[in-house]
């Protein structure tokens, strides 16, 4: 017996991922291990709902909800950062660095306080 497809989307075609993967705001990540999968699946859901916060903000929402979210999930971005980083370091993994977006997102959020 064929295992029934729960989901609903059609799935999409090969050249139509081929020019998603063209856009500048993609990135292609191959998954090694399924905790990896997990967090693309996690991230794909953040971006649904920043991308609804975003369109919201002023008119549904003040500025300071908003921001209560973002840095909800600055604050975890960094935690799960730190764990990767610290990780690395006692497992002496030369291949992973610290997210530069991530680092100056957070300085310049910091300084404004």
């Amino acid at each position: 017996m064929k295992p029934q497809n729960n989901n609903k989307r059609a799935p999409i075609k090969k050249g139509k991922k081929i020019e998603m993967a063209q856009e500048s705001n993609t990135r292609v990540i191959y998954c090694n291990a399924p905790e990896t999968e997990i967090f693309l699946k996690l991230a794909a859901e953040m971006d649904k709902l920043f991308f609804h916060l975003r369109s919201v903000v002023g008119a549904q929402m003040t500025f300071e909800e908003f921001f209560e979210y973002r840095n909800g999930a600055l604050t975890i971005a960094s935690a799960t950062e730190e764990f990767i980083l610290e990780s690395a370091k006692e497992l002496k993994l030369s291949n992973i660095s610290k997210s530069l977006m991530l680092s100056q997102i957070m300085n310049l959020e910091s300084k404004e306080e």
